[in-house]
């Protein structure tokens, strides 16, 4: 894994207290590596016979003086925070001088001193490690260094551009492969860059250790400012540098695409659809299929089951799939599995363009309503069959909230006042809860609303109290709003966003404000459970005691749901001691495709298990 090393150089303005606010900033980025530069009597450390730009560099570093006193006091601060030390030395008295007073981890030698052979080895009799950079060395001075030191396998070498900033095209990390064949030690970046990012490109070629300057605020005053980065691109930077995932060995034959990838690649592409009804028995050609947008089925091009029968009959409008040829390997029905399961308050998601065909295959005592933002539309238009089919079904209900507003916002009634966020999100929940109150009214039984809020305001607290707080206000039905369970890393707008909210055990305490319960989602649960690497058995039992309603399926790691019952980390003997206590809706991804596939094998999975 690459280590990051920061370094203070200049940056601390010539005060001690400067120099403890990066000190602190560099734990707060959990970076291990602090590096400083020390010069020994400042004041006569240079000629005054300089010219421009040597004045230039003279005059910073007197007015930016730190006294011995405050170096070892910032040296023993960083030691009780236990961040691995290191100095830059330009003189081989002040190693000798300085190194009796504290023991470093590292001594470096810096690119204006790389040919300093009596530095470098006075430096390793000093010191474990020693860190060289090679800026503006050519390749005669490499070879040179090559012969006169024998570095040690511990010790790093830099590539470097003395230049502050330096210019991107001036880069290029292919000067690392020939580092580490040169060298038999370690390999490091040493970035000057004005942007930290371009420090990423040596990761791909294999470099051991990134050493960047740190400051408190890019727009202060300094020479090194143009090629430093605050404490908060340090912490981003770290972040991208310590993710494991860089560092797996990986056959390309082990590629598999995530969930977020699968549904993208699905909305994105296109798809066979029926024109019309056709029955079993008919011969479908080409002429009877039209491509669309998103793909649900068969994808467009792949199809190469023209001119053969139908093995049952399809509606127009749906998509053509590759089971409307095959015998049906299940049951007409599931009764006799979903008896079996009826000490378990089983049910299943539900949206209006299938709720007639779902309702009519599975016989279960409970449905979902997962609501679009234009489903919710749908609601306020609603015909008798729709309330008569609702009431003949002896069946309980709940809603689930979109978790969009529209194709750019996420549904969030916590949002400014004023903001079109909040005025829509408002919209859509008391339009859920006219529909709620309304199922509840026909079906004589309660109808909770499930939602998921990830949005994050001030503070984990006031964003759980202000929530808790409007829930109980909003909740005009019986089964009110039960706020859900999340993953740590949620699938949003196609890509993966990390949440704060509902997705660790440690946030109990503020569950256990919301007045109608949590819903626990078992996907989301295994999934954060695994992002903080915590005990699943554990988590389950503690969280239970909030859950009122609860979202059952499988997934592994910590970001693959979606997968099928039996092959994820789900334990359903967590269940078995929860009978008749909360609806249990079946999650099962794309359940409702294929003829309801999904849903079929869930049940039948269930039904052994349980």
């Amino acid at each position: 894994m690459v280590k990051l090393v920061a370094e203070i150089g200049i940056n601390h303005q010539g005060k001690f207290s400067k120099i403890k606010e990066l000190i602190d900033g560099i734990c707060e980025a959990k970076v291990k590596f602090i590096k400083f530069q020390y010069r020994r009597n400042a004041k006569n450390f240079f000629t005054n016979t300089l010219e421009m730009g040597s004045t230039l560099i003279k005059d910073e570093l007197k007015n930016l003086f730190i006294s011995d006193k405050d170096y070892i006091k910032a040296f023993q601060y960083a030691k009780k925070l236990n961040l691995k030390i290191g100095v830059s030395f330009f003189r081989t008295e002040d190693v000798k001088y300085l190194t009796k007073k504290f023991r470093f981890d590292f001594i470096k030698i810096p690119s204006a001193e790389a040919l300093n052979f009596e530095l470098i080895k006075t430096a390793m009799k000093n010191s474990k490690q020693i860190m060289l950079s090679l800026g503006g060395a050519n390749w005669n001075d490499i070879n040179l260094l090559k012969k006169k030191i024998k570095f040690r396998k511990n010790d790093v070498i830099f590539y470097c551009i003395s230049n502050y900033p330096t210019a991107i095209d001036a880069v290029n990390f292919n000067y690392l492969k020939s580092l580490k064949k040169i060298f038999n030690c370690y390999i490091g970046y040493s970035s000057h860059d004005r942007y930290w990012e371009v420090s990423l490109g040596s990761i791909s070629v294999g470099v051991d250790y990134i050493e960047r300057h740190i400051c408190i605020k890019k727009d202060q005053q300094g020479l090194d400012i143009s090629s430093s980065s605050s404490i908060q691109e340090f912490k981003r930077l770290n972040e991208i540098l310590t993710y494991q995932q860089w560092y797996k060995n990986v056959k390309v034959s082990d590629k598999v695409a995530n969930q977020g990838e699968i549904q993208n690649l699905k909305d994105l592409g296109s798809g066979y659809y029926y024109k019309s009804n056709y029955k079993k028995g008919d011969t479908i050609t080409s002429n009877k299929l039209t491509i669309m947008s998103p793909c649900r089925g068969v994808k467009a091009g792949t199809f190469n089951n023209f001119g053969k029968k139908l093995k049952r009959d399809v509606i127009a409008g749906f998509p053509l799939l590759t089971d409307d040829f095959n015998s049906e390997k299940y049951k007409k029905d599931l009764n006799k599995e979903i008896n079996k399961l009826s000490n378990f308050n089983i049910g299943l998601p539900i949206r209006f363009s299938d709720m007639y065909l779902i309702m009519k295959q599975f016989n279960l005592p409970f449905f979902e309503f997962h609501m679009s933002f234009e489903d919710v539309l749908l609601t306020k238009n609603l015909k008798k069959n729709f309330w008569k089919q609702l009431k003949s079904s002896n069946a309980g209900y709940s809603v689930h909230l979109p978790d969009y507003i529209s194709s750019t916002k996420l549904i969030d009634p916590l949002a400014n006042k004023n903001s079109v966020t909040y005025i829509k999100s408002l919209k859509i929940i008391n339009q859920c809860m006219l529909f709620a109150q309304e199922v509840e009214d026909k079906t004589s039984k309660s109808c909770p609303i499930v939602g998921s809020f990830s949005n994050l305001h001030v503070s984990k607290e006031s964003t759980y109290f202000r929530l808790a707080e409007l829930i109980e206000k909003l909740s005009k039905n019986e089964g009110g709003i039960v706020p859900q369970f999340l993953p740590k890393r949620a699938w949003y707008f196609g890509g993966a966003v990390e949440l704060d909210l509902f997705c660790n055990v440690i946030d109990k305490k503020y569950y256990a404000n919301f007045p109608f319960g949590i819903c626990l989602d078992t996907a989301h649960l295994i999934m954060a459970c695994n992002s903080v690497k915590g005990n699943l058995k554990s988590w389950f039992r503690n969280l239970l005691q909030y859950a009122s309603h609860l979202h059952l399926a499988d997934a592994t790691g910590v970001d693959a749901e979606g997968i099928n019952f039996g092959e994820g980390e789900l334990d359903l003997k967590f269940l078995k001691s929860n009978k008749n206590n909360i609806r249990y809706i079946i999650e099962q991804w794309e359940g409702h495709l294929y003829n309801f596939k999904g849903f079929k094998n869930a049940i039948t999975y269930l039904e052994k298990e349980l």
